[in-house]
């Protein structure tokens, strides 16, 4: 017998339901899950632990981590023909805004090269990538705010 795909997501997202309230209890949170199905169904997770931050952020997350350990500088264009290197020097959980909508700067993920900044959309929580055009927006904010 084969394990569908409906099948497998549904049994995932019933696991996700458990691991969640598990790892809550112990102070971790899921980072990434991986499910594989066919001839037998594969469910492997990655948890972190959780060190709330300023504003929430997680500092154990991998892009918290990254932006820690490397910092961050990405070319923002601004009317050169290949515009200008500059440098991240936001705090982790700084507070800023695109169209009205607050996001909290969470870290850099460098695996994603198009939208290296990671930041969480204060109103409901998710994750969200922006490329390297809101380093000057991320910045202003935190120095607002000092």
């Amino acid at each position: 017998m084969n394990i569908d795909k409906a099948t497998a997501l549904a049994v995932a997202e019933e696991m996700r339901t458990a691991i969640d309230a598990i790892l809550q209890k112990h102070d971790l949170q899921l980072e990434d899950r991986k499910i594989g199905y066919g001839d037998f169904f594969d469910f492997k997770i990655k948890a972190i632990p959780v060190i709330k931050g300023t504003n929430g952020v997680n500092m154990a997350s991998q892009e918290a981590t990254s932006y820690i350990k490397f910092g961050y500088q990405g070319i923002v264009q601004d009317g050169t023909q290949f515009g200008t290197p500059t440098t991240l020097t936001a705090e982790l959980g700084t507070i800023f805004d695109i169209d009205g909508v607050e996001y909290i700067f969470a870290g850099i993920n460098p695996r994603k090269r198009k939208f290296p900044i990671v930041a969480i959309r204060k109103f409901d929580g998710a994750s969200m990538g922006f490329p390297d055009g809101v380093i000057n927006r991320i910045n202003a904010s935190s120095k607002a705010g000092v």
